[in-house]
């Protein structure tokens, strides 16, 4: 306890992991949600942005928008889904819109807060994100905090989000922000290292293809605004992530290595300093994600830390959509922000 045992049941069709991972990507129909960007400046130079929608709610924290905005609603009921993507991802993937719309239509303010170089131009540092890079994510909480608008706050993460936001949670541990009442995690490589190994396997030669159409031209741009920082023939012609880490991510963040990237950078070891309730959503077939990711006996023992792991799903899959467009996942994770604990 608390493990929680699964109600995903998917038809044969959705019980093929591959199936599930390509059509909950490309071959769902995401809701349509219109955004409003905001940029802000960080504290080393560089910037970040961040996406809110404008469903039903308009957000509260734009400093240089009318300030009818935030006299629509009662500040001192106000909730906020802070959500981040995976690799390579931004607001507009389908698992963000879906995410976003679910708790905007209950209520929530929502917001997609970016990763450096991914909201669709280039940061100014040599340095990107990865896995493990909370910096980013601490000094947007710092800047609500400031600002005080919201009460309640939900932060959900996909994959190497889902990684960065169970990381946040336990480097914050017992002076995380009383603000932030729960965690969601979901297809998370907890265990980078071995997940990195794990994702080497042939079925998984296409998904690698694809991180690495971005994440390479993204690479040669970075070596031509800061030339001589690292190898770039080495990062062109990596054919896995542990080559990536190793030329590119360790270099220029200052890791040994890739080994000592993912050691530091896994929220694995953080599951036990997380204070707030927290949830982990991880398929068992989920071909990105190493079993040394599922903490089945870290689960069974804790209180506030809960592990869902259905047998299908795929990673970031969990398809179909119901009658609403929804996605079982998103239910989940809304099911779990609304429930009340001691």
């Amino acid at each position: 306890m608390p493990i929680i045992e699964s109600t995903y049941k998917p038809n044969w069709f959705y019980r093929n992991a591959h199936i599930n991972t390509v059509l909950g990507s490309i071959g769902r129909k995401a809701p349509v949600l219109n955004f409003m960007r905001e940029r802000i400046e960080t504290p080393d130079g560089d910037f970040i942005d961040v996406d809110w929608v404008k469903n039903s709610f308009e957000p509260l924290v734009l400093r240089n928008e009318p300030s009818h905005f935030k006299s629509k609603l009662k500040v001192e009921n106000s909730k906020l889904l802070i959500a981040v993507s995976g690799l390579e991802g931004n607001s507009r993937k389908t698992y963000m819109r879906g995410i976003m719309s679910i708790f905007s239509k209950n209520g929530y303010y929502c917001v997609s807060l970016h990763h450096r170089s991914c909201s669709g131009e280039d940061n100014r540092l040599l340095n990107t994100y990865h896995s493990g890079f909370t910096d980013d994510l601490r000094y947007f909480m710092e800047r609500l905090e400031k600002e005080n608008y919201y009460q309640e706050i939900i932060i959900v993460g996909y994959s190497l989000g889902g990684n960065i936001v169970m990381k946040f949670c336990g480097e914050e541990g017992d002076k995380i922000n009383p603000k932030i009442k729960k965690v969601i995690a979901i297809s998370v490589p907890a265990e980078l290292g071995s997940s990195a190994k794990y994702f080497e396997r042939s079925d998984n030669f296409a998904y690698m293809q694809k991180f690495f159409w971005t994440l390479k031209k993204k690479a040669k741009i970075k070596d031509q605004k800061f030339p001589g920082s690292f190898d770039l023939k080495k990062v062109l012609t990596a054919k896995t992530f542990n080559d990536f880490d190793e030329n590119f991510t360790a270099p220029t963040f200052g890791f040994k290595s890739a080994e000592d990237y993912y050691t530091q950078a896994s929220c694995k070891p953080f599951f036990e300093k997380i204070k707030i309730p927290a949830l982990l959503i991880i398929a068992k077939d989920d071909t990105f994600v190493s079993p040394e990711s599922y903490p089945f006996q870290f689960a069974e023992q804790s209180k506030t830390f809960h592990f869902l792991a259905p047998d299908y799903g795929g990673h970031c899959g969990f398809m179909p959509t119901d009658s609403n467009q929804t996605l079982w996942v998103e239910r989940e994770a809304l099911k779990f922000a609304e429930m009340k604990f001691l």
